[in-house]
């Protein structure tokens, strides 16, 4: 068993706790309520789906207090890591809908 090694370390469980909140808040969102969300907390471009990734991810972290944590997608997941410790909590479906979503492309301009 690992044991807290430093003062980011306590503070895992607390953390765990505000993302897995942060993450049913936003789970109860649909596909088009999540784009606005992501649009509006984040303030990133979501062309492409890097950029719709890095957005969500954003949105996730608004006004988190993350203890020094760090947060990265996974295949399983969203990771929170710090040193050699990590933990993958699920996502929300939306989060898959929102991701793999494909933007219209603007028509091309006639002359």
């Amino acid at each position: 068993m690992t044991r807290p090694h430093d003062l980011t370390d306590l503070h895992l469980a607390p953390v765990l706790l505000a993302l897995d909140a942060r993450l049913a808040e936003l789970g109860a969102l649909d596909v088009a309520e999540l784009g606005q969300r992501v649009a509006l907390d984040s303030d990133r471009p979501d062309r492409t789906a890097k950029q719709r990734a890095e957005g969500l991810l954003a949105t996730v972290e608004h006004l988190l207090d993350a203890h020094h944590w760090d947060l990265c997608w996974d295949v399983r997941g969203l990771r929170i890591a710090h040193g050699l410790n990590s933990v993958v909590l699920g996502v929300p479906p939306v989060f898959a809908e929102f991701l793999a979503e494909r933007l219209p492309v603007p028509a091309a301009a006639s002359g």
